[in-house]
Formats: structure tokens, sequence, C-alpha cells
């Protein structure tokens, strides 16, 4: 969580929530109180310490989500390649879905990987299935 904080305090400004200091500030106090409050473990006994933890995490996922709402070129559309890349890496899950590779060969690429593992899980299943009988 620490380490969250301080990635939050070095980015550039223009991905930052202004003031740059507020929620990585926010954070922190939440963190120290959470520390002094239970400093070995956050069980689940502890309804309070729950909905902090729960209230950090929540913080620490809105910044990371405002500082990534611009990666895309502003007059990005997705084309035909973008629908079936997304579908297939849903479909299979055997590629890292919750990333967001904007060019189309990266797309391929990354579509091609999953393909691969799924082939090779099918392979792998249909050999344990040929030994089992």
């Amino acid at each position: 969580m620490a380490l969250a904080i301080a990635l939050q305090l070095v980015l550039p400004k223009h991905l930052a929530i202004r003031p740059t200091w507020l929620l990585p500030s926010l954070e922190g106090l939440l963190l120290v109180g959470l520390i002094v409050a239970n400093p070995r473990r956050i069980n689940r006994t502890s309804t309070t310490l729950r909905a902090a933890s729960v209230s950090l995490i929540a913080l620490i996922s809105l910044a990371n989500a405002w500082s990534s709402a611009e990666l895309a070129p502003p007059d990005w559309t997705p084309n035909f390649i973008d629908y079936l890349y997304v579908s297939f890496t849903n479909a299979a899950a055997f590629s890292p879905t919750d990333t967001m590779p904007l060019s189309r060969w990266a797309k391929m690429l990354m579509l091609l990987q999953s393909a691969v593992a799924l082939l090779t899980v099918a392979f792998v299943v249909a050999r344990a299935v040929n030994i089992l009988k």
C-alpha cells in the first residue's frame, strides 16, 4: 500500500488528481490508522477496520483509474481487430485481459499467444483423457 501511495506522488502532474498531495495524504493517514489500530492483522471480526481497509483500496483504485483515462490517442476509435481481440481473450482467459494494448500488432500477437495457450491446454487434456482410457 505504501508503494502505491508513493507512486501516486511521483506521477506527472497531468495524470494526478489535483491537488496532487491530497489523495496520497488521505491514503497515508488511513494506512497509518490501520497499522496503529491493528499492527498484526486485520480480521473479519473488526468491521470498522475492515471498512477502513476497503476504503483505502477504493481510494487507491480511484486514483489509478483517474490516472489512466487518457492512454489512447484522442482520435482513436475501435475497429474489428479491437473487438475480436477483446472477445477472444475474454472467451479464452489465457491472456492478460485486464491490460490495454493499443497497437493492432500488439493485439494480434496477444491473440496468437492466447490461441497457442488454449491449444496447449486442449492437447494436454486430450492426452490425459487418452491415457486414462
